[in-house]
């Protein structure tokens, strides 16, 4: 990509949902959220960087949703998107609470200097507070 071309791109933008157990397998979590998008299983060997020999098991079970949209849209819409997926599985959430941890994170992609941000309106706030789930943001 040629520098002209990274100084004109606009940032990208991604979010999931994440449910980690270290108790229930995604088989569990799949029961009751659904299909993932992206999962593993607790022991599973992590294939992340086996160029340098670096081969770990996955502590955790992992079961991850990702918002399903484009990534230029803006990150705000993402949450909204992941917020109504959490209320519309509000109680089988509640259920497994105590056995997982579970948070959105988001992540902003900027491809130069430029300066970059999102907001979140107070009912989006407020929503994704009543679910008590934890907003993580990553800024690459």
């Amino acid at each position: 990509m040629a520098d002209d071309d990274l100084e004109e791109q606009e940032p990208e933008y991604a979010a999931s949902l994440r449910v980690w157990s270290e108790t229930l397998s995604v088989t569990d979590i799949s029961s009751r959220l659904g299909k993932p998008s992206a999962s593993h299983q607790r022991g599973d060997v992590s294939t992340d960087l086996p160029e340098f020999g670096l081969l770990a098991r996955h502590p955790e079970s992992l079961w991850l949703r990702e918002s399903g949209l484009d990534q230029h849209i803006r990150l705000a819409e993402h949450i909204e998107a992941l917020v109504a997926f959490a209320e519309s599985h509000r109680s089988d959430i509640d259920a497994i609470r105590d056995a997982c941890d579970i948070d959105i994170t988001c992540s902003i992609f900027q491809y130069n200097a430029i300066t970059c941000g999102f907001w979140l309106e107070p009912e989006l706030s407020r929503r994704l507070g009543q679910i008590g789930l934890l907003l993580k943001i990553n800024s690459y």
